[in-house]
């Protein structure tokens, strides 16, 4: 009934109110103060649970239809292992080309500011199915905001500024209500909605197209919001500043200056460019990309770090035991895994055994004592890497 028709003709309006209901938190990003001294703020939706039903059901309806819309310029919906296929395709293209140049393109807050209604077009026009859900659960409800009461001894905003709400007077003189600020949610999709993964893609696949069509030259792939292009540098020289301006059109805001560029070739950096430039190589969805010998010392800082984590594992307190060895299995092998499917074969034979030796080490010293001979803690090991 939530995903069709019956929507309007069946469904009460006060029903159908309340279910496009979400309930909001903003969140301070740590380390996001600006330079006007306020944090950067995180907004989460949660939605109701019948909502978030209709829209996994509708979000299972349409996944490969959607893949097949958005692809190849966007994978990240419907498209398996769709980063490390990026990566892969990141590593090969410039042994190809060799001349050409990589940059990593950075839109602000995409997910949370982009049009809704650019969205809203782009999926009624390719699958109409989920117009229904998007008119009521994005444009039925009445105003939402994220709100959150302020410290009576913190300075009020200042004057006429967006979001503020002064505190009523009461009438029967008791103290007033604490001072409140809100953020009206008029944009982007909610957190958590199952088919918030589609709506920021949707709106944003506007701009990948007319990229793509006025730049033939230039390869794009897109992950969510994460943007990389590889093409000769004299087609890039226009790339940026025409995705800066195409994406005003969806309310996407490119950040020049967070934009990384990567020239295989050793060219320095020229006028226009990325602020950030670099000949050795980039980190592209937490993985090294470039050159052999950086992507071997970012390689073994990975390694160094994954160890770190496993020896923290083993000095937790000792009636614990059961937890760090469910610890110790939950992040030993499949945070690893990631990057094991993502490095070239080489990195992934050194990542591998580094890796293993580290969860090796704190296994033995969890489960033996000074008693076990060597022997012993072999077995041990062994039995644990073994088929279950």
């Amino acid at each position: 009934m939530l995903t069709g028709e019956a929507t309007t003709t069946r469904v009460p309006a006060a029903a159908t109110h309340a279910l496009a209901g979400s309930d909001l938190l903003v969140l301070a990003k740590p380390g996001g103060v600006h330079e006007d001294g306020l944090p950067g703020l995180r907004p989460i939706g949660m939605p109701e649970a019948l909502r978030k039903l209709a829209a996994s059901a509708l979000a299972a309806t349409v996944r490969s239809s959607a893949a097949d819309l958005l692809s190849p310029g966007q994978l990240g919906v419907g498209v398996p292992n769709a980063c490390e296929s990026i990566l892969h395709e990141l590593g090969a293209h410039p042994a190809h080309h060799p001349g050409d140049t990589v940059v990593q393109r950075d839109f602000a807050n995409a997910f949370n500011l982009v049009s809704r209604l650019a969205a809203e077009a782009v999926l009624h026009s390719a699958l109409p199915v989920l117009t229904r859900y998007l008119r009521w659960a994005y444009r039925g409800g009445g105003p939402c905001v994220f709100g959150w009461a302020v410290d009576a001894a913190a300075p009020p905003p200042p004057p006429g500024a967006d979001g503020s709400v002064p505190p009523a007077q009461p009438a029967d003189g008791s103290s007033p209500p604490p001072p409140r600020w809100c953020l009206r949610a008029e944009r982007g999709a909610q957190q958590r909605d199952p088919l918030g993964p589609l709506l920021h893609p949707a709106a944003m696949w506007l701009v990948l197209e007319r990229l793509r069509a006025d730049h033939p030259s230039v390869v794009v792939r897109t992950f969510q919001d994460d943007v990389v292009v590889m093409g000769p540098p004299a087609a890039l020289r226009g790339v940026i500043d025409a995705a800066a301006r195409l994406g005003k059109g969806v309310d996407a805001q490119l950040v020049p200056q967070k934009c990384v560029g990567w020239f295989p070739a050793g060219a320095a950096a020229q006028p226009g460019r990325p602020a950030q430039w670099t000949t050795k190589g980039l980190t592209q969805f937490s993985v090294p990309v470039g050159g052999a010998a950086f992507v071997a010392a970012a390689v073994d800082g990975l390694a160094t770090a994954q160890v770190a984590l496993f020896a923290a594992v083993g000095v937790m307190p000792s009636e614990h035991l059961h937890v760090q060895l469910l610890m110790l299995r939950f992040c030993a092998g499949p945070q690893a895994n990631y990057w094991l499917r993502a490095l070239p074969l080489a990195d992934v034979a050194r990542m591998a055994g580094a890796v293993d030796r580290g969860a090796q080490r704190v296994l033995a010293d969890l489960r033996c004592d000074a008693r076990d001979d060597g022997a012993t803690r072999a077995a041990v090991v062994e039995r644990a890497a073994s088929p279950l």
